[in-house]
């Protein structure tokens, strides 16, 4: 199996076959290498509610033992 795996990290393609029947093609994939996103790199691209931490009813009444499901 490492023979295989050596043979796509190397570009090629890789067909399994049984019985004479290809069952399988292996093929590399890109490693995505970069830069990493710093602090604040999302800044203007999403926001938090105000009430992101407040109570929401219908966990409080299923903590509370009420049959939630609707």
């Amino acid at each position: 199996m490492s023979k295989i795996v050596n043979a796509v990290e190397n570009g090629e393609n890789v067909v399994l076959a049984r019985a004479g029947r290809p069952v399988a093609h292996l093929i590399g994939i890109e490693v995505q290498t970069g830069t990493r996103l710093g602090y604040g790199a999302g800044k203007g691209h999403m926001w938090i509610g105000s009430d992101l931490d407040g109570p929401i009813p219908e966990i409080e009444s299923a903590f509370a033992g009420n049959d939630v499901s609707g």
